[in-house]
């Protein structure tokens, strides 16, 4: 797979500047109506090249906290690029902010061994004091993702409770990751991620 990917990479520097971009240009945004100039982005950034061939969909993958989630993810990622020597994916990742610190441990990609392959880009997000499992800037750097020449999009929220089922928001189809011990079966009933899914 080596020699077909090095003909079929992807610009990491140039996509991450401009997620950067589009990143802050939501945090400086608070009327939250307006949306960010993606064409402005592309031409500042050179991704003229890189412009989406399709409308890439987009895998919203949620859990509570480590149930494996991370782990899930590269697994899907090795196999999808395996069985697939032309696609590209992206990764984009939320971990949460502390309160009391301010900072956020962009851990997920600890876990992923599947990120030195040339046909995958990964991002990790803070929540930025949201107040949900998934950044207020997510939406946008999602849209502007599926601008680019990605086959498919997968999108992690950082670790949830019972009631969170904000990823349902940003993607096409959701799969809720859990653990086999979660107690009583009554808890079950107590998942709105459950309702919600398309795949657990």
């Amino acid at each position: 797979f080596q020699k077909m990917e090095e003909n079929d990479s992807i610009p990491n520097l140039e996509i991450g500047q401009a997620l950067t971009w589009v990143e802050n240009q939501t945090l400086h945004n608070t009327s939250k109506i307006e949306t960010v100039d993606y064409k402005k982005a592309f031409e500042q950034f050179g991704l003229n090249k890189f412009a989406a061939k399709k409308n890439p969909l987009v895998l919203g993958i949620t859990g509570t906290g480590g149930a494996g989630k991370s782990s899930l993810i590269d697994e899907v990622v090795q196999r999808f690029l395996n069985a697939y020597p032309d696609k590209k994916i992206g990764v984009i990742c939320v971990d949460p902010t502390k309160r009391k610190t301010g900072g956020a441990l962009l851990g997920d990609r600890i876990r992923m061994n599947s990120l030195s392959r040339s046909r995958v880009f990964m991002r990790s997000l803070a929540s930025r004091g949201s107040g949900r499992e998934i950044a207020d800037s997510l939406s946008q750097v999602l849209g502007f993702c599926r601008q680019l020449d990605f086959d498919l999009l997968i999108a992690e929220t950082s670790g949830i409770g019972q009631g969170n089922m904000a990823i349902t928001e940003v993607c096409d189809f959701s799969m809720y990751v859990m653990t086999s011990d979660f107690g009583a079966q009554s808890q079950l009933e107590k998942i709105d991620m459950i309702d919600f899914a398309d795949l657990i």
